[in-house]
């Protein structure tokens, strides 16, 4: 085993992290950029996806005018479950640190919509955090690449809908 095979692990799974779950976007991200950058290491084309895709949501958090420093983005998160991971268990493989941080990052909720919106589907829920979490990651999966704002519209719409 060489010694860039765990590190590109981590950054394949980051990057999948940062497509929400979805290998096959991110599979289509690493090979644009094979595609649009030919002749570099595969190291740099991971390197160059993460920050590709970590400035692509900086772009959202503007567009949605928050501010970046307010929102928690899945990066920052995943590196302080991971910290805290590491301080809980000093013993594990950091495979094992990896995989634990993964879990607890799918298992919290989002920090990437509207507080406002969020109260508001919280509401509609009777204060269901967990219910609220899995109505916007499902409709995450189901519509790729829709914006955060538009994933927690369609989820408060179908509630409604439902209701009637």
């Amino acid at each position: 085993m060489s010694g860039l095979e765990f590190p590109m692990d981590a950054l394949i799974n980051r990057i999948v992290l940062l497509c929400k779950g979805d290998k096959e976007k991110a599979k289509t991200y690493i090979r644009g950029a094979m595609a649009y950058y030919p002749g570099q290491t595969a190291l740099w084309y991971l390197q160059k996806v993460i920050s590709d895709l970590e400035q692509q949501q900086v772009e959202q958090f503007r567009q949605r005018k928050i501010a970046p420093s307010t929102v928690s983005t899945p990066g920052k998160a995943l590196r302080q479950l991971l910290a805290q991971s590491r301080s809980d268990n000093p013993g594990k493989s950091e495979a094992w640190h990896l995989k634990n941080a993964q879990q607890q990052a799918k298992s919290q909720p989002s920090n990437l919509v509207d507080p406002k919106q969020m109260g508001q589907l919280l509401e509609r829920l009777r204060g269901d955090r967990s219910a609220a979490n899995r109505l916007i990651e499902n409709m995450r999966s189901r519509y790729p690449g829709k914006s955060d704002k538009w994933v927690l519209d369609k989820v408060m719409y179908d509630l409604e809908r439902d209701r009637r």
